[in-house]
């Protein structure tokens, strides 16, 4: 999937979990909004203590971004649910998926990325938003 793609290319360019999720949303939305993507950098690294891992905090910020009222009754619950059931074995905070070591951050975080950018995108399907295949797609 081209997005998938896209996403690690983000990442790689520097932007933290929280904003590359944010980006791509806005992208496949055909939208642009770099004040809130520089604003998500604040998540990065757990809110740069290894607290909540950042792709969900974004993820549940583009959640907001779609639809806010739907996002805090149901959306984010539901995402975080999922989040909890499929990364929570030691915990939600950046840190406990990273095992206690920021540098596992290069092998864990793009594949963890890419799942919840899916599982967001998925959520959104079923609350009747369309996040296109291929961010150029936006019919």
């Amino acid at each position: 999937m081209e997005e998938l793609g896209r996403l690690r290319e983000l990442h790689q360019s520097g932007l933290c979990c929280a904003q590359s999720i944010l980006q791509l949303g806005l992208e496949c939305l055909g939208e642009e909004d770099p004040g809130a993507v520089r604003a998500l950098g604040g998540l990065g690294g757990g809110v740069r203590k290894g607290l909540l891992c950042g792709a969900v905090s974004g993820a549940a910020c583009l959640l907001s971004y779609v639809d806010p009222e739907t996002a805090k009754t149901e959306m984010i619950p539901q995402l975080v649910e999922w989040f909890q059931e499929t990364f929570g074995k030691n915990g939600t905070d950046c840190l406990d998926i990273l095992e206690g070591d920021r540098e596992n951050r290069f092998r864990v975080c793009p594949p963890l990325v890419e799942r919840v950018f899916l599982e967001t995108r998925e959520i959104l399907e079923e609350y009747g938003y369309n996040l296109p295949l291929n961010a150029g797609d936006r019919n």
